[in-house]
Protein backbone atom coordinates (compact mmCIF):
# COMPACT_ATOMS: atom_id res chain seq x y z
CA UNK A 1 0.00 0.00 0.00
CA UNK A 2 2.76 2.43 0.81
CA UNK A 3 4.45 1.94 -2.58
CA UNK A 4 1.32 2.74 -4.62
CA UNK A 5 0.59 5.81 -2.55
CA UNK A 6 4.02 7.29 -3.03
CA UNK A 7 3.71 6.85 -6.82
CA UNK A 8 0.45 8.85 -6.89
CA UNK A 9 2.09 11.71 -4.99
CA UNK A 10 4.97 11.97 -7.51
CA UNK A 11 2.53 12.03 -10.42
CA UNK A 12 0.60 15.00 -9.00
CA UNK A 13 3.76 17.09 -8.31
CA UNK A 14 5.30 16.95 -11.82
CA UNK A 15 2.53 18.93 -13.66
CA UNK A 16 2.61 21.55 -10.90
CA UNK A 17 6.36 22.10 -11.32
CA UNK A 18 5.97 22.41 -15.10
CA UNK A 19 3.25 24.99 -14.72
CA UNK A 20 5.40 27.04 -12.34
CA UNK A 21 8.33 26.99 -14.80
CA UNK A 22 6.12 28.07 -17.72
CA UNK A 23 4.65 30.88 -15.61
CA UNK A 24 8.11 32.18 -14.63
CA UNK A 25 9.33 32.03 -18.23
CA UNK A 26 6.27 33.99 -19.43
CA UNK A 27 6.81 36.68 -16.81
CA UNK A 28 10.47 37.04 -17.88
CA UNK A 29 9.55 37.45 -21.56
CA UNK A 30 6.89 40.03 -20.72
CA UNK A 31 9.29 42.08 -18.60
CA UNK A 32 11.98 42.01 -21.33
CA UNK A 33 9.48 43.02 -24.02
CA UNK A 34 8.22 45.88 -21.90
CA UNK A 35 11.75 47.17 -21.40
CA UNK A 36 12.51 47.07 -25.15
CA UNK A 37 9.30 48.89 -25.99
CA UNK A 38 10.02 51.54 -23.38
CA UNK A 39 13.40 52.26 -24.98
CA UNK A 40 11.94 53.04 -28.42
CA UNK A 41 13.19 51.70 -31.75
CA UNK A 42 16.77 50.47 -31.38
CA UNK A 43 19.58 51.69 -33.65
CA UNK A 44 20.69 48.66 -35.63
CA UNK A 45 23.65 50.52 -37.21
CA UNK A 46 26.24 48.47 -35.38
CA UNK A 47 29.21 50.25 -36.93
CA UNK A 48 28.11 53.66 -35.71
CA UNK A 49 28.99 55.11 -39.13
CA UNK A 50 26.62 57.32 -41.14
CA UNK A 51 25.28 56.05 -44.43
CA UNK A 52 27.37 57.30 -47.37
CA UNK A 53 25.76 60.24 -49.19
CA UNK A 54 24.38 59.79 -52.68
CA UNK A 55 26.03 63.03 -53.82
CA UNK A 56 28.42 65.62 -52.43
CA UNK A 57 30.00 68.87 -53.53
CA UNK A 58 33.70 69.10 -54.39
CA UNK A 59 36.08 71.82 -55.56
CA UNK A 60 38.89 71.59 -58.09
CA UNK A 61 42.21 71.77 -56.21
CA UNK A 62 44.68 72.06 -59.10
CA UNK A 63 45.28 74.52 -61.92
CA UNK A 64 43.18 72.77 -64.57
CA UNK A 65 41.34 69.44 -64.25
CA UNK A 66 39.81 67.55 -67.17
CA UNK A 67 36.22 66.29 -67.28
CA UNK A 68 36.37 62.93 -69.05
CA UNK A 69 33.87 60.63 -70.73
CA UNK A 70 35.07 57.54 -68.83
CA UNK A 71 37.24 56.80 -65.75
CA UNK A 72 40.51 56.52 -67.71
CA UNK A 73 43.13 58.99 -68.89
CA UNK A 74 42.65 57.67 -72.43
CA UNK A 75 38.98 58.66 -72.63
CA UNK A 76 37.70 61.75 -74.41
CA UNK A 77 37.97 65.12 -72.66
CA UNK A 78 34.53 66.72 -72.51
CA UNK A 79 35.52 69.89 -70.66
CA UNK A 80 37.97 71.27 -68.12
CA UNK A 81 37.53 73.14 -64.84
CA UNK A 82 39.97 75.52 -63.20
CA UNK A 83 41.14 75.84 -59.62
CA UNK A 84 38.28 76.73 -57.25
CA UNK A 85 35.39 75.68 -59.49
CA UNK A 86 32.76 73.42 -57.90
CA UNK A 87 31.38 70.13 -59.17
CA UNK A 88 28.83 67.62 -57.82
CA UNK A 89 30.17 64.10 -57.18
CA UNK A 90 27.32 61.63 -57.76
CA UNK A 91 28.72 58.18 -57.06
CA UNK A 92 31.53 55.94 -55.93
CA UNK A 93 35.16 56.21 -57.13
CA UNK A 94 36.47 53.91 -59.82
CA UNK A 95 40.11 53.54 -60.87
CA UNK A 96 41.05 56.83 -59.22
CA UNK A 97 38.16 58.76 -60.83
CA UNK A 98 34.80 59.83 -59.42
CA UNK A 99 31.54 60.29 -61.35
CA UNK A 100 30.30 63.88 -61.53
CA UNK A 101 27.12 65.54 -62.75
CA UNK A 102 27.77 67.01 -66.19
CA UNK A 103 25.46 68.37 -68.90
CA UNK A 104 22.44 66.46 -67.65
CA UNK A 105 24.36 63.20 -67.44
CA UNK A 106 27.49 61.80 -65.84
CA UNK A 107 31.20 62.30 -66.53
CA UNK A 108 34.43 61.49 -64.65
CA UNK A 109 37.18 63.50 -62.92
CA UNK A 110 40.39 62.47 -61.13
CA UNK A 111 39.56 62.25 -57.42
CA UNK A 112 43.12 63.05 -56.33
CA UNK A 113 42.70 66.65 -57.50
CA UNK A 114 39.31 67.33 -55.89
CA UNK A 115 38.77 68.87 -52.47
CA UNK A 116 35.47 68.03 -50.81
CA UNK A 117 33.45 70.90 -49.39
CA UNK A 118 32.14 69.03 -46.33
CA UNK A 119 33.01 66.17 -44.00
CA UNK A 120 30.49 63.67 -45.42
CA UNK A 121 32.82 61.95 -47.84
CA UNK A 122 33.89 58.79 -46.07
CA UNK A 123 35.20 57.15 -49.21
CA UNK A 124 38.94 56.76 -49.61
CA UNK A 125 40.83 55.26 -52.50
CA UNK A 126 44.43 54.90 -53.47
CA UNK A 127 44.70 57.31 -56.42
CA UNK A 128 46.53 56.25 -59.51
CA UNK A 129 49.88 57.99 -60.05
CA UNK A 130 48.52 59.84 -63.09
CA UNK A 131 48.42 63.63 -63.36
CA UNK A 132 45.17 64.30 -65.23
CA UNK A 133 45.54 68.04 -65.69
CA UNK A 134 45.96 70.30 -68.67
CA UNK A 135 49.29 71.80 -67.62
CA UNK A 136 52.53 70.03 -68.49
CA UNK A 137 55.65 69.59 -66.41
CA UNK A 138 58.46 72.07 -66.04
CA UNK A 139 60.25 72.57 -69.37
CA UNK A 140 63.80 71.36 -69.76
CA UNK A 141 65.48 74.28 -71.52
CA UNK A 142 64.34 77.67 -72.81
CA UNK A 143 63.80 78.19 -76.52
CA UNK A 144 66.09 80.86 -77.96
CA UNK A 145 65.57 80.61 -81.73
CA UNK A 146 63.60 83.44 -83.26
CA UNK A 147 62.70 81.66 -86.50
CA UNK A 148 61.10 78.65 -84.85
CA UNK A 149 57.76 78.43 -83.00
CA UNK A 150 58.28 79.03 -79.30
CA UNK A 151 56.56 78.00 -76.11
CA UNK A 152 53.72 80.23 -75.14
CA UNK A 153 51.20 80.23 -72.35
CA UNK A 154 50.63 77.11 -70.29
CA UNK A 155 46.84 77.35 -70.26
CA UNK A 156 44.46 77.44 -73.13
CA UNK A 157 42.36 80.66 -72.56
CA UNK A 158 41.71 84.48 -71.79
CA UNK A 159 39.78 87.74 -72.34
CA UNK A 160 41.20 91.27 -72.16
CA UNK A 161 40.41 94.87 -73.02
CA UNK A 162 42.37 98.00 -73.84
CA UNK A 163 42.71 100.88 -71.39
CA UNK A 164 43.75 104.51 -72.00
CA UNK A 165 47.51 105.18 -71.81
CA UNK A 166 48.97 106.79 -68.73
CA UNK A 167 51.17 109.73 -69.62
CA UNK A 168 52.69 110.49 -66.22
CA UNK A 169 54.47 107.20 -65.45
CA UNK A 170 58.16 107.72 -64.79
CA UNK A 171 60.40 104.65 -64.44
CA UNK A 172 63.62 104.53 -62.50
CA UNK A 173 66.96 104.38 -64.35
CA UNK A 174 65.48 105.06 -67.78
CA UNK A 175 67.83 106.19 -70.50
CA UNK A 176 66.54 109.08 -72.63
CA UNK A 177 64.73 107.63 -75.65
CA UNK A 178 64.99 104.02 -74.40
CA UNK A 179 62.13 101.84 -75.58
CA UNK A 180 61.07 99.31 -72.96
CA UNK A 181 58.09 97.38 -71.60
CA UNK A 182 56.56 97.65 -68.12
CA UNK A 183 54.32 94.91 -66.65
CA UNK A 184 52.34 95.84 -63.52
CA UNK A 185 51.24 92.58 -61.87
CA UNK A 186 48.89 94.24 -59.38
CA UNK A 187 46.75 95.67 -62.21
CA UNK A 188 47.68 93.22 -64.99
CA UNK A 189 48.68 96.16 -67.21
CA UNK A 190 51.32 96.15 -69.95
CA UNK A 191 52.70 99.62 -70.78
CA UNK A 192 55.02 100.53 -73.64
CA UNK A 193 57.53 103.30 -72.91
CA UNK A 194 59.89 105.57 -74.76
CA UNK A 195 62.14 106.98 -72.08
CA UNK A 196 59.84 107.94 -69.19
CA UNK A 197 56.78 108.59 -71.36
CA UNK A 198 54.17 105.87 -71.84
CA UNK A 199 53.16 105.25 -75.45
CA UNK A 200 50.30 102.79 -74.87
CA UNK A 201 48.85 100.56 -72.16
CA UNK A 202 46.84 97.35 -72.32
CA UNK A 203 45.09 95.16 -69.77
CA UNK A 204 45.61 91.42 -69.87
CA UNK A 205 45.88 88.25 -67.84
CA UNK A 206 48.92 87.21 -65.83
CA UNK A 207 50.11 84.12 -63.95
CA UNK A 208 47.75 82.42 -61.54
CA UNK A 209 50.49 82.01 -58.92
CA UNK A 210 50.82 85.29 -56.96
CA UNK A 211 54.31 84.42 -55.71
CA UNK A 212 57.03 86.82 -56.94
CA UNK A 213 59.29 84.04 -58.21
CA UNK A 214 57.18 80.88 -58.69
CA UNK A 215 57.60 78.87 -61.86
CA UNK A 216 53.93 79.37 -62.74
CA UNK A 217 53.87 83.05 -61.80
CA UNK A 218 54.61 86.14 -63.86
CA UNK A 219 57.81 86.55 -61.90
CA UNK A 220 59.01 89.91 -60.60
CA UNK A 221 62.32 91.19 -61.96
CA UNK A 222 64.21 92.75 -64.84
CA UNK A 223 64.16 90.70 -68.03
CA UNK A 224 65.00 91.15 -71.70
CA UNK A 225 63.19 90.01 -74.82
CA UNK A 226 64.90 86.80 -75.92
CA UNK A 227 62.56 85.50 -78.66
CA UNK A 228 59.95 86.79 -81.12
CA UNK A 229 57.46 84.87 -83.24
CA UNK A 230 54.78 86.59 -85.30
CA UNK A 231 53.04 83.61 -86.89
CA UNK A 232 50.79 80.87 -85.56
CA UNK A 233 52.73 78.52 -83.27
CA UNK A 234 51.59 75.61 -81.05
CA UNK A 235 52.24 75.52 -77.34
CA UNK A 236 53.32 72.21 -75.76
CA UNK A 237 51.58 73.10 -72.51
CA UNK A 238 48.03 72.41 -73.74
CA UNK A 239 46.58 70.27 -76.50
CA UNK A 240 45.23 71.89 -79.66
CA UNK A 241 46.36 75.34 -78.51
CA UNK A 242 48.07 77.84 -80.80
CA UNK A 243 49.32 81.42 -80.35
CA UNK A 244 50.50 84.41 -82.37
CA UNK A 245 52.54 87.56 -81.68
CA UNK A 246 54.84 85.91 -79.16
CA UNK A 247 57.28 88.15 -77.25
CA UNK A 248 59.36 85.94 -74.92
CA UNK A 249 61.01 87.71 -72.00
CA UNK A 250 61.61 85.11 -69.23
CA UNK A 251 63.60 82.15 -70.64
CA UNK A 252 63.80 80.33 -67.30
CA UNK A 253 60.01 80.00 -67.03
CA UNK A 254 59.38 80.36 -70.76
CA UNK A 255 57.06 83.27 -70.08
CA UNK A 256 56.12 85.80 -72.72
CA UNK A 257 53.47 88.18 -73.98
CA UNK A 258 51.11 86.79 -76.62
CA UNK A 259 47.69 86.74 -78.25
CA UNK A 260 44.56 84.91 -77.11
CA UNK A 261 44.68 81.17 -77.71
CA UNK A 262 43.61 79.86 -81.11
CA UNK A 263 42.94 76.59 -82.87
CA UNK A 264 45.17 75.08 -85.55
CA UNK A 265 43.49 77.23 -88.21
CA UNK A 266 44.25 80.40 -86.29
CA UNK A 267 40.66 81.00 -85.16
CA UNK A 268 40.45 82.52 -81.69
CA UNK A 269 38.79 80.15 -79.24
CA UNK A 270 35.50 81.25 -77.73
CA UNK A 271 36.40 80.34 -74.14
CA UNK A 272 39.56 81.77 -72.56
CA UNK A 273 40.87 80.93 -69.08
CA UNK A 274 40.77 83.83 -66.60
CA UNK A 275 44.45 83.40 -65.67
CA UNK A 276 47.64 81.94 -67.09
CA UNK A 277 50.49 79.89 -65.73
CA UNK A 278 53.03 82.68 -66.05
CA UNK A 279 52.63 84.34 -69.45
CA UNK A 280 50.91 87.65 -70.13
CA UNK A 281 47.94 87.26 -72.44
CA UNK A 282 46.49 90.23 -74.32
CA UNK A 283 43.65 90.65 -76.74
CA UNK A 284 44.47 90.31 -80.44
CA UNK A 285 44.99 94.02 -81.22
CA UNK A 286 47.04 94.64 -78.08
CA UNK A 287 49.27 91.62 -78.78
CA UNK A 288 49.97 92.93 -82.30
CA UNK A 289 50.88 96.37 -80.90
CA UNK A 290 53.30 94.92 -78.34
CA UNK A 291 54.90 92.60 -80.90
CA UNK A 292 55.43 95.49 -83.35
CA UNK A 293 56.98 97.56 -80.54
CA UNK A 294 59.30 94.84 -79.17
CA UNK A 295 62.78 93.86 -80.33
CA UNK A 296 65.37 91.36 -79.17
CA UNK A 297 67.22 92.59 -76.08
CA UNK A 298 64.51 95.09 -75.09
CA UNK A 299 64.21 95.55 -71.32
CA UNK A 300 61.07 94.23 -69.61
CA UNK A 301 60.33 95.30 -66.03
CA UNK A 302 57.86 93.19 -64.02
CA UNK A 303 56.69 94.47 -60.66
CA UNK A 304 53.71 94.60 -58.26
Amino acid sequence: MTYRRSRRIRRTRRPLIRRLLVLCLGLSVAVAAGYVLSQGTPDWNLTGMPEPPTSRSATVATDVLNVREAPTTDSAVLDSLVDGESIEVVGEPESGFVPVAYDGGRAWMAQEYLSYDDATHALTVNPLPVLDVSAASVPDEPVEKISEPVEADREPHLETEDIPPEEDVVAQSVEPGERWIDIDRSEAIVTLYEGSVSIASFTGRIGRDPAPDGFYSTAVGTFHVYSLNKGLAPTPFAGDTWLTDWVGFDPERKNGIHSPVRDAQGVEKAWQNPATLGCVRLNANAAVAVFDFAEIGMRVEVHD
